[in-house]
């Protein structure tokens, strides 16, 4: 059975060999949101 990191590893590297940028993954609610 694969791991959490081995899963997102080989997501991220299908996307990127079709010539997808990978960035930094961010908060989906801005800091200091009321």
């Amino acid at each position: 059975m694969s791991g959490v990191n081995e899963i997102r590893s080989t997501f991220l590297d299908y996307f990127r060999k079709e010539g997808h940028e990978v960035v930094a993954s961010s908060p989906l609610v801005p800091r200091n949101d009321p």
